[in-house]
């Protein structure tokens, strides 16, 4: 085997071998983001009136009837934010008036409204708390009776909802991106796209040629190749082999050499860069 054949093999095995890895170790996988997502479901918490505490009234079909100015209450574990306690309760009115109620959490209202006595009805009521047991209290406030009419209040139950979801944080910002060294005051940026023209062998090459190129091919099975840094080491090597060399049997042997060792020099910076970021290590007395 002559010494074309060795090389090629040499700097075709080089490349494979390089490719075979990921060059930057990640992965791309939505399974976290879906694992985060999942947060489960929550069950809102029932109290029924006739196991709360009473300070007056009696029981009734159904619930528990206030029939005069009092209350019932119950000690409640409420999770840390906005949520909403929601009373089921009816009521009968007299002289045209309805019930009144207010709705307590230990000892501070968070609502009050005149309950329909049409029927059962749920009045709901949003409240932001803090982790841990509270006092949520039911109150009937306006007691009024005649030898005709009797206006009280009726509760069917107490339901605690789930305490609402935050709203996500917004995505950080991040650092402004580096603006990086002035450029050489004795030299002329190219433009970007433009021609960068460079000396290679006996012949002039635009240095820009292989990011235009990039650019045309846009995101597809061709964009992907170029990106990957081993395959990309191939696809440059070729056009340099075929200007530096004389003929095609010195370009065929330079091709592959010029890839591996693009490849083998990036992995060497990769290893100092990785060594220089090694954590320090420690000593144990």
């Amino acid at each position: 085997m002559n010494d074309t054949r060795i090389s090629l093999w040499v700097g075709l095995g080089a490349l494979l071998t390089a490719c075979s890895g990921s060059s930057d170790g990640t992965t791309n996988d939505s399974a976290t983001d879906e694992g985060a997502a999942n947060l489960g479901t929550c069950q809102p918490t029932v109290y029924e009136a006739a196991t709360m505490y009473h300070s007056l009234g009696s029981a009734m079909t159904g619930g528990w009837s206030i029939w005069g100015d009092g209350y019932i209450s119950t000690n409640a574990t409420l999770g840390a934010g906005a949520t909403t306690i929601t009373v089921t309760a009816g009521g009968s009115a007299a002289e045209g008036v309805s019930p009144h109620m207010v709705v307590s959490v230990d000892g501070t209202a968070i609502g009050n409204t005149f309950v329909s006595p049409t029927g059962w009805a749920n009045y709901a009521f949003p409240t932001v708390a803090t982790a841990g047991t509270h006092v949520i209290r039911v109150a009937f406030d306006n007691d009024y009776a005649s030898t005709t009419e009797d206006r009280n209040l009726y509760v069917a139950k107490v339901t605690v909802g789930c305490v609402a979801a935050a709203a996500p944080a917004p995505p950080d910002a991040g650092s402004p991106p580096d603006a990086g060294s002035p450029p050489d005051a004795g030299s002329t940026p190219a433009p970007p796209g433009g021609l960068s023209l460079r000396v290679v062998g006996n012949h002039l090459v635009d240095g820009n040629a292989v990011v235009r190129l990039r650019a045309a091919v846009g995101s597809g099975f061709l964009g992907e190749m170029m990106d990957c840094f081993y395959c990309l080491s191939l696809w440059a090597a070729a056009p340099i082999a075929i200007l530096a060399a004389d003929d095609w049997r010195q370009r065929i042997l330079l091709w592959p050499a010029l890839s591996a060792a693009s490849i083998l020099l990036e992995r060497a910076i990769a290893g100092q860069n990785d060594a220089g970021h090694a954590a320090p290590a420690t000593n144990k007395e």
